[in-house]
């Protein structure tokens, strides 16, 4: 695509993921150029070893960007699912459950990341890949 299809998917980030992944941006936008297909969205994870993990969900792939700028490709096709698990809406108040996104490898693997923020918009996005994955899937 583009640094413009990185930039409006940036700009549609919660503000807080924004502070929090601010140090991701330059990182992201180098590879920009090289994702060759829509960006669905970006998601925000907890802290790894190297620091934030932005999310980068496209149609047949998740980028894993950290703010450190190490990088991780995760083909659909070669994975069994990913998930949104948890993010209920507690009974009392206007909180949620500990949300999560999971990825799922054939190998029988997971990568669970801790998801912060705007629930809504960690949901919507979540829920995207989770079909992009089964549609990613079924045209194998």
């Amino acid at each position: 695509m583009s640094t413009d299809a990185m930039q409006r998917a940036w700009n549609e980030l919660p503000q807080g993921d924004q502070r929090v992944m601010v140090e991701a941006k330059s990182h992201l936008m180098g590879v920009a150029d090289q994702i060759t297909e829509p960006i669905i969205g970006l998601i925000c994870a907890a802290p790894n070893a190297q620091g934030y993990s932005a999310l980068v969900i496209t149609p047949s792939r998740i980028v894993e960007m950290t703010t450190g700028g190490a990088m991780q490709v995760l083909k659909y096709a070669e994975l069994s699912g990913v998930q949104n698990v948890g993010g209920a809406k507690k009974r009392f108040g206007s909180k949620h459950e500990p949300f999560y996104f999971r990825v799922l490898s054939k190998g029988g693997g997971v990568r669970t990341y801790p998801l912060f923020g705007d629930h809504e918009y960690n949901a919507r996005i979540g829920a995207a890949a989770e079909a992009a994955c089964r549609r990613s899937q079924l045209a194998q």
